[in-house]
Formats: structure tokens, sequence, C-alpha cells
């Protein structure tokens, strides 16, 4: 069993004498067995058409007869018999093992694997599991992995009771023995047993004797266990009974299949036997069939380390008692085929945490013990877990296989969140984003306190997993290459934020190249990241040489030496390997050595890094080199383009081929990838080493800041293009430059570049704005402001004015809007800017259309209107004949409303402006809705119309990711199916909004949804219901001083109390002449005449209540 650690001299003879015997007793037994007599004739009549259908039970009761090697009987005319046909054991006296759970699945396997690994410089935790996951997920096999965490055996009970009937196989990966129990215990006076050790929750050893195990799996009924540990099969004469073993006692327990090992086994035979194993189990849906199929693969590939070979095929044993067939494996039921594919693991995972977005070509080799070290610390207290090393090493690409290995085992949380920190200047952005994932975009523009307490309840409440990537950029490690790092108090405020998520359900995966001290113990649990070692490096090379059609050649010194010079840094393996095909080891490793004595570091790793990094560098052409400064100013992706049109604004020779030259001589090495168009995302290793060193390259020392202008030109002009876009425009855009645009911002002004700094500014601000992140939209806007006054630039300052109006009005703070609004439009007046005028107007006029000031707002649009039309602004003028249609419907002059609204939809469908399209649908559905009480006559065309309106918005913004405007659809739909009146749909549709807006803090559209939720409580005559909906909908309408919305709630409360049984005359008359006091400040006649028709009610019913209870009876 430990012949792989010396297979020579005297242990090679005692290994053939072994397989000599082994081969003389499997014969011998055959011969007397089957090879003679009556047992002879019946052999021969059941293999007549071949051994496949051959099933060989060895049965009995005898320690001694089991512990036999029965795997290795020996056909002389054939070979050995375990290749060829079944082969298992049973127990001669043995009751049949207890009914199935009803709850099985006949659709998929439910497969527990449960990963044992309690020693130091144990097996590579996912050795065995990870080829079994992989199979399972590359082949689409019906069947569910799930790894028990913690591998403790109070876990798997744990696990089994909440689950039960949901496995059909517990598979033990770990290791087994069998002898002697230790003193004490109701186990002094038994003889051997066999063991499996699981972990204790501390990750030390446990071990559980097989009779422990098969009172467990008894109880929740496994019919079949899988025991790729040591020993767990074997059983020799000392044993007291024939259940001495793990896999017998777990046969009397009621498992009807057990797959164990008879001795110790290899891991890399364990390789072999299970995929096989399990492919073949999918193929017949038999355990016996699946048994030989792996021991046919340990056949056919018996080299165990290097070229030693084993003859270890016969160690898996199988025994059996009454097997469960899963045939229904074996291809996809009709049931299964008439459903929608089951969605895979990685559907949970966001496109940027995906394993395929580090762009490494051969995904995650190895890092095993990196693995089960964070799925250890995840378990412990601190809520981060930092994964830090050298650039290059694969932080980030072993981040991503961490989840989508989670994904894969059932352990991913509820929602993975990743954070780049490239482009981070502050902590308050950090957790604005996290609020935008959580409760969505809305949720940004609630007050601070209310968002962060919020956020921390939710993150300590609820299992999320979030990923902190490239931190070092933004907390300052020295080797970051960033032009400046979070202040001091931002980190403070970082750090005790991750203190208060201390044994929360949250985890926070952090990768750095530095182990950021600052944080403290408490609050982070800190795993070093090296290269890879041993086996993993070999692979990786290996794996590297074989897109390059070329072998690794183990024995040779040379190219060993140059894997061993690399470190097993990732990085450098793949920018260095791929040149064995035009140069020899020898020389490859002399030519990039050379370059180690120039590295500014006494670390030998980062040595090499800087001298794999020189070598790619003086591989480039001369004429490139110089591209690598610019190519340094980008942060995270690049465009070729741009490249060549930041070489024309500084005025340097260089074209949009040599870029497109350049970067793809960087692919080849590693340094970046295209990820189409002629983008590429850059290494951050790159980005480091061209910042420091890429001045060394260029011309001139001009040209430094030559590049510096065009590269903030460049970006001004590109974020000044998006910033008026739609948010789901410049989310793209945002998603791969938005790290660029900070970088230039800074340049732009510390250059005192105005104009630039502007444009990058306000770009940045108005994506904040659109994102309703207000505080950091008008913290930008401010800012920019500010810069522009200092300067005396009052012209300038105006537009920041103008958009500091729109967030204090998406604040619905109006005064504040329109002061902001009234001091921008005095200077573009004063300057003769009617253009931006025209907007002012435009702005003005919806302030004064939500004060329900319709003739002011009519006036102001139509100001805005005349410019627009007069400079041929279809746009524009589109914009303001929508919100002349609101004016108009909102005063209920609906052919003027269809009239404004129909040409505003024939400029916004021509130009393809989708977003305005669909806002305009909606108008227009909700005016169809508004004329079912006027026009009785077209009730049905106007449904039918107002359903296809709102339902044709609803498809855009579904498809434009706006969750927003969809849930407004969703409560559209609701009115619809309230005045039908549908209410169970109604009420349906106006949860789904509810949903979304309290999600997202929307407290206006909240309150709607509450409003709208009475309106079907009061339909269904559920008056206490509705009461307490619209009670819930004033509350928040009177915080906000929303008055108008306020009366139409304190109308419909008046409904309720004259409803109620006995009526509430006296609340009923106050609460309409409430509303009625309002209605007709706001010029609203249509509710307020409501609300008088209301009061004359009452009136009536109070004279009849006076006049006498026969007649007030009469009158109800």
């Amino acid at each position: 069993e430990s012949y792989l650690d010396y297979p020579y001299g005297p242990n090679e003879m005692r290994a053939e004498r072994v397989q000599t015997a082994l081969r003389a007793w499997g014969q011998e037994t055959f011969n007397t067995l089957l090879g003679q007599g009556q047992a002879r004739d019946y052999y021969r009549d059941a293999t007549r058409n071949g051994h496949g259908q051959l099933q060989l039970v060895i049965a009995s009761d005898a320690p001694r007869v089991l512990s036999w090697p029965w795997e290795a009987l020996h056909d002389p005319q054939l070979g050995d018999l375990a290749q060829h046909c079944r082969i298992e054991r049973q127990l001669d006296t043995i009751a049949d093992p207890l009914p199935l759970h009803k709850g099985l699945s006949r659709e998929r396997v439910g497969i527990l694997l449960v990963t044992a690994r309690p020693y130091q410089g144990d097996v590579a935790y996912r050795s065995i599991s990870r080829p079994l996951v992989e199979l399972i997920h590359s082949e689409g096999l019906p069947a569910e992995v799930k790894v028990l965490r913690p591998p403790s055996f109070e876990q798997l009970r744990r696990e089994l009771e909440e689950h039960r009937g949901a496995y059909h196989i517990v598979h033990f990966d770990g290791h087994g023995g069998f002898g002697q129990m230790g003193a004490g215990g109701a186990d002094k006076f038994k003889g051997p047993q066999g063991q499996l050790v699981f972990e204790k929750d501390d990750g030390s050893q446990e071990a559980i004797t097989g009779a422990q195990l098969s009172q467990l799996l008894r109880e929740y009924r496994i019919p079949i266990a899988v025991l790729n540990a040591c020993q767990s099969a074997m059983i020799n004469e000392q044993a007291d009974d024939a259940f001495a073993s793990v896999a017998t006692a777990l046969l009397r327990a009621g498992v009807r299949s057990v797959v164990a090992m008879g001795y110790s086994l290899y891991v890399s035979g364990a390789r072999q036997f299970l995929p096989a194993f399990y492919r073949q189990l999918f193929l017949t849906g038999s355990v016996a069939d699946a048994t030989r199929g792996g021991r046919q693969a340990m056949f056919l590939h018996p080299q165990r380390r290097g070229e030693i070979q084993l003859q270890d095929w016969l160690v898996p044993v199988l025994y059996q008692q009454d097997p469960l067939q899963l045939e229904f494996a074996k291809q996809p039921s009709t049931q299964q085929q008439a459903l929608a594919p089951t969605p895979k693991p990685e559907s949970k995972i966001p496109e940027s945490a995906r394993v395929e977005a580090s762009g490494a070509p051969h995904g995650v080799i190895g890092r095993d013990s990196a693995v089960l070290e964070l799925e250890r610390a995840s378990r412990r207290a601190p809520a981060a877990l930092l994964l830090h090393g050298l650039g290059g090493v694969g932080k980030t690409t072993l981040a991503r296989g961490y989840i989508e290995w989670l994904a894969h085992t059932q352990g991913l949380p509820g929602k993975v969140i990743w954070q780049s920190f490239a482009d981070v200047r502050s902590f308050g952005y950090v957790r604005n984003r996290l609020v935008e994932e959580i409760f969505g975009t809305d949720a940004m523009a609630l007050p601070d306190e209310k968002k962060w307490t919020a956020l921390l309840q939710a993150l300590r409440s609820q299992a999320l997993l979030i990923v902190w990537d490239n931190f070092e950029s933004a907390s300052g490690a020295a080797d970051a290459g960033v032009d400046s790092a979070l202040p001091r108090e931002e980190r403070q405020a970082l750090k005790q934020f991750l203190e208060q998520l201390r044994e929360s359900k949250t985890k926070v995966l952090i990768t750095s190249r530095s182990d950021e001290a600052w944080l403290g113990t408490t609050a982070c649990y800190r795993i070093a990241l090296g290269g890879l070692q041993g086996e993993e490096r070999q692979a990786l090379a290996q794996a590297i040489l074989a897109d390059q059609g070329l072998h690794l050649d183990a024995k040779d010194e040379d190219s060993a030496k140059l894997i061993d010079s690399l470190k097993g840094h990732p990085l450098m393996m793949r920018a260095i390997l791929p040149r064995l095909g035009s140069i020899n080891a020898k020389q490859l490793r002399q030519d990039f050595e050379q370059y180690v004595p120039q590295a500014d570091s006494d670390d030998p790793v980062e040595q090499r890094l800087y001298a794999t990094l020189r070598y790619i560098e003086e591989g480039l052409p001369a004429d490139l080199k110089p591209l690598l400064y610019p190519i340094g100013l980008h942060e995270g992706y690049i465009y070729t383009t741009f490249l060549a049109d930041m070489a024309k604004e500084a005025q340097l020779p260089f074209t949009t081929e040599q870029a497109q030259q350049a970067l793809e001589r960087l692919e080849v090495a590693g340094l970046v990838r295209r990820l189409g168009k002629n983008v590429y995302e850059m290494h951050p290793a790159l980005a480091r080493y061209a910042r420091h060193q890429g001045a060394r390259l260029l011309a001139d020392a001009e040209d430094a800041s030559a590049w510096e202008q065009g590269f903030v030109a460049i970006m001004a002009q590109l974020a000044d293009h998006c910033a008026p876009k739609a948010l789901h425009e410049q989310r793209p855009v945002f998603h791969i430059y938005g790290g660029s645009f900070e970088r230039a911002l800074g340049m732009a002004q510390r250059a005192s570049d105005l104009q630039a700094y502007g444009a990058l500014m306000q770009a940045l601000a108005n994506y904040a704005l659109n994102r309703r992140d207000f505080p950091l939209a008008a913290m930008r806007f401010e800012a920019y402001a500010r810069n522009c006054e200092q300067l005396g630039r009052e012209d300038l300052a105006a537009a920041p004015y103008h958009q500091l109006g729109r967030v204090a009005q998406e604040r619905r703070n109006l005064a504040m809007a329109e002061a902001w609004y009234c001091k921008a439009l005095e200077i573009f007046e004063r300057q003769g800017n009617v253009e931006s005028a025209a907007s002012c107007y435009h702005q003005l006029g919806t302030v004064a259309a939500e004060r329900r000031k319709f003739e002011t707002a009519e006036n102001w649009y139509r100001k805005s209107l005349e410019i627009k039309e007069h400079q041929g602004n279809h746009q524009g003028a589109a914009m303001t004949y929508h919100q002349l249609g609101i004016v108009a419907h909102e005063r209920r002059i609906f052919e003027a409303a269809d009239a404004w609204y129909r040409k505003a939809l024939e400029i916004f469908e021509r130009q393809r402006d989708e977003h305005g399209a669909a806002s305009t649908y909606q108008q227009l559905s909700r005016l169809a809705e508004e004329r079912l009480n006027v026009e009785v006559v077209e009730e049905e065309r106007n449904f039918e119309a107002a359903e296809a309106w709102c339902r044709k918005a609803l498809e855009i913004f579904e498809r434009q990711g706006n969750e927003h405007d969809a849930a407004s659809c969703y409560g559209q739909l609701g009115n619809l199916a309230l005045a039908r009146p549908n209410l169970d749909m109604a009420d349906a549709w106006y949860r789904k909004a509810l949903a979304i807006f309290e999600r997202r803090g929307n407290e206006h559209d909240t309150a709607n949804s509450y409003h709208n939720l009475g309106r079907v409580a009061e339909a269904r005559l559920d008056f206490d219901v509705a009461e307490v909906w619209y009670h819930k909908s004033m509350g928040i309408e009177e915080r906000q001083d929303n008055e108008h919305g306020a009366a139409i709630t304190y109308h419909r409360l008046g409904r309720v109390a004259l409803a109620h049984k006995p009526p509430d005359l006296e609340a009923a008359d106050a609460w309409n002449r409430k509303a009625l006091e309002i209605f007709e400040r706001h010029n609203d006649e249509h509710n307020a005449a409501i609300s008088r028709d209301a009061l004359q009610r009452l009136q009536q019913i109070a004279k009849c209540d006076d006049e006498g209870p026969a007649q007030t009876r009469a009158s109800g």
C-alpha cells in the first residue's frame, strides 16, 4: 500500500510476488469453482452469448470468505473476470432493506458528497470531487451534487434530516481504516472494525465507525453509498462478524449498494475509477455495471505516478442487497422533455464573476488547498476573506473559480455581487453600489442613515457573497500603480463596515496584491496565494504547451529548470513557455533571467515577474515599444482606435494598425484579452508595469505630456457623447471606460483643462443621476460648479446649476429645483444661449406641472417648444409634446392629449428612441383607461387599446432592464384589471409593482401601490383591509408634502367610512371636506366635483337619519 513511496529494490520484488500470488489464487479458485463438473456447465451456459450479462455473487456470512480477493478470479480462456462481468458480494442472513423514501426523485440523481481532509499535507481537496462535478456539469447528466459543508458527522445528520428523500447516493471521499478501536466505550471489547475519518467543525479529525454511520443512513433510507476511503471494505479473519467493515455494516443497515475499497487506493487510481463509474451509472442505471466500468478504466490506465504501473483495479469492491436500478437516469423522461431545461447553476453568477471573465484560457488549474481554506474561512467569524499575492498569480481567477465551484456543488449563497475597486474613489460609492444591487436603483435616493441601516441589516441576515476585486487599487498598496488611494477616513469607514459584518451571513471575498495589514484580524482572515506547486505546475505547463502542439518532457532537466524558475506563477508561465516552440528551454531561461537583477525588489518571485514583463517588452518591435506608455494610461480596457486618436491629438506618428499590432503581441503573451470590436481587457500587472516603465521607452520626455493630453481629450469626447444618453445606453460604456474616465478626470484637473474636466465630470454626474445616486450626482455637479466659479466662468457654471435642479426635483424638493433652474436660466438668457434656455423652460414646466399649476406649465412648455422647433431640435420638441400631452391629460382634455402624445410618438419612433416611445405608449394606455369612464359605447375597444399600449411599453422597459418603468406598467395593468373588474389579477399586478418599488426604496410609487391595493380590498368589500392600505399610503403622501395624492386618499377613506356597518358619517364628512379643500386649491375640478357629490349624498343620508330609522333603512 505504500509501494509508490519507494518502488525499487525489495519493494519491487515483493510487489511482483504479490501479483504472482494473486494471479495464481485467481486462476486456481476459478478452476476449483467454475472450471470443472456441473459448475463449469452452468458457467458455459451463462456465458454462451458473452460475459456482459454474467453476474457472479459471493454470498456468505463468514468474514474469512468475504475478505478473499474475488475480483482476481481469472478465466484462462478469457482473462480477469472482473473486467468482463459483474462481481459483487452479498450477506447470507440479512433482513430485507426498508422501503425507499417516498420523496426520492425519479428525475434526477441526488448525490451528497462528503469530502474530509483533516490532515496537514492531505490529499488535494478536490482531487476526486472535481472530476465528478465537472463530468456531471459538462455532459449535462441528470444529477445534482451537493458538497457537505462542513464535512462533519453531525452536519451529515442535519443535512439528511433537513432534506429527507433528496439523496440517492452518499459519497464519502476521505480516509478510512480497519483495525482495533481505541480503549473505552462500548467498543472496548470488540475486534477490529472499519472506520471513516470525518472532520469536526474546526477541521480536526473525527473517526466514525461503520456501525455509527450505518445507523444514520438506515434512518434516512439512503439506497447507495460510495466510499473512496482506504480499507472501507476491508475485513479479515480476526473480525468478530461479517459486519465489521464499513461496507458490510452499511449493507446490514439497509443500504442497497455499497461501493468501497478493499485496500488502500492511490488518489490517481480513484481519479480513473470514479468518473468512469459515474459515467457508466448514467449509461446503464446499474451500480454493478458502473463498478465494472470503473475497474476497466483503472485497468486501461494503470500509470499511477510517472511511468509506474499498478494492477490496483481489484481494490474497489461492491456489496449489494436488493439493489436500486437507476434506469430513469439513462435518458430524459417524457416529463423532463416536456419541461423547460433546468437552469444551470452558473446562471446565478453575474457575468463579471464567471471564470470566462478572467480570460484565463485554461481555467482554474489546481488551487485545491486554497479552495479548502476559503471554504473553512467562510465558516469563521471575520466577514472578509482576503486572497493576497503578486499580480498575475491568479487571485481573480481563483475567486471566480471558487464561485463556480460553489455553484456546481450547491454551496453558492443566494446572491453574488462582484465589485472591481479599479475605479473606486470613495467608500460611499461602494456602499451605494451594494444598495443598488440589493434594493434597486431607486433605493439610492433614500436618506443615507436609512440606506445604511437597511444595508447592514440585509447583509447580516441574508447569505450573500460580495467580491472586492483589485482591492489594492483603492487601499493604496505601494505597487498598485494608481494615482491616489482612499483617504484615511474612508478606509476607516470601510474597516468599520467589515467589523460590523463580523459573524454575519454575508462574506466579502477580497483580492489584493497587499496583505492589507490595516484591516486588522477581527475584520479579515488572510490567505496568501503563491505559485502553483508540484503536479499543478506540470498540469498548467502541459496545457500551455499543448496549445502550441508541444509536449512537456518531464524528464528533460532544462525544461524542469525553466518551469521551476517561473515559480508556478501562471502569468509568467503563460508569457514565457509558448516561446519553447522556437527556442530551447536552456536558452529561453538564460534570455529571461538576464533581467532578474534589474528588478527593484528583493522578492525572488517579484524579480522574475519583472523579468517576464521586461522580456516581453524586449520582444516588441522597436517602433511599437512606445505604445506601452499610452496603454498604461487606461484603466482596465483599451480600444485600438482610441490609441490612434490619442496619437493624432498628441501629434505623434502612430496608426490604428500599429496599435492593433502591439495589442495582438501583448495578447499572445497573455497580458491583454480581446473582447471583440478591437476592445482589449488589460491585465493589472501590465498596467502597473506600463505606468512605471513606459516613460523610459518614449523618444522624447515631452511625449509623455502629449500622450496624457491626448488621453484626456479622447476620454472627454467619449464621456461628452454618452452624457445625455439613457441609462441602458450608458451602462456598457461606463462598464468599460468608467475607470479611464476617472483617471482622465484627475489628469484634467491637475492640468487645469476646464473643458475636458467639465465634460468628464458632467458625464460621471449624469450617470450617477440616471442611476438615482443623488448624493454622488449632487457632489459631482457641485464640485464642477465650484471649479467654474473659482475660475470666473459662470457661462460654464450654468450647466451644473441646471443639473442640480434635476437632482433636487428627483428628490421632490421642488422649491430648490426651481431655484437652481432659475439661476441657470438667468445666465443662459444673458449669454444668449437659447438652446440651454429652452431646456430650462422645459424643466420649469415640469416643476409647475408637479405643483398642478397647469397653465404656468403650459406657458413654460410653449416657450421651450418655440425655440426647439425653430432650431429643428426634433428630439427635444418630442419631449415637450409629450409633456404638453400630460398637461392636457390632467386637465381631462383627452382629444388634445391624444394629439400631443401621437405627435411625440411619431418623432420617437422615427428616431428609434425606444425609451421615449415606451414612455408615450404608457401615457396612451393611461389615456385609454381614463376614457373608459366617459366613453361607455367604446368601452371594450378602449380596454383593448389600453392594454395593447401598456404591453408595448412593458416589452421595451423589460428588454432594457428598466425595472422602475416596468413596475409602473405593472401598476397600469393592475388598473386595467381592476376596471374590468378582475380583482385577483389586479391584486397580483399591484403586488408585483409594489415589490419592486419597496425594494428600490421608491416611496412615492410605493404610496400609489398601497392606495391601489386599498382599492382592490374596497372592491372586495373588505373595508377594514382597505382602510389599512389607505392609511399606509396617506402616511407617505403627507410626509412627502404630496397634497394632491393625499387628497385622493382622503376621499377613498371617506368612502370606506361610509361603507362601514354602521356607517361613520362624521368621519366620512371630515375626510371628504379635507379632500375637497385641496382639490379646489389645486383647481382639480374633476375630483372636486366627485367630493361635492359625496358630501351631498352624506347630507341626504344624515337627513334620512333625522327623519327616522325606517326611512334610513329604506334608503340604505
